[in-house]
């Protein structure tokens, strides 16, 4: 399992040090149990007015995430996942 979270953790702060995410949220659970959870990188790196940030604002577990148009595809996998869980599909 540490292997793992190691993969996951040089993963994700891969994709930021490429530029793909300014920052991220990890979070490992099985069983309702909470295995891993790191924030990694900002929330944002430019304002509301297009212009980088002198200080962005550091990311952390607890940030809230504005999903927009991700809201249907989150919501639709949730439920699917939840229903191959229960063994429903």
């Amino acid at each position: 399992m540490i292997a793992a979270l190691q993969q996951a953790d040089s993963t994700v702060q891969a994709a930021i040090d490429a530029g793909l995410v300014p920052g991220t949220v990890l979070l490992i659970a099985r069983d309702g149990e909470t295995l891993h959870e790191k924030a990694y990188g900002f929330a944002s790196l430019v304002g509301a007015d297009g212009r980088m940030l002198e200080a962005p604002e550091r990311m952390t577990t607890d940030h809230v995430f504005d999903l927009a148009s991700l809201t249907k595809v989150l919501a639709t996998t949730f439920g699917v996942m939840l229903l191959v869980d229960r063994g429903e599909i």
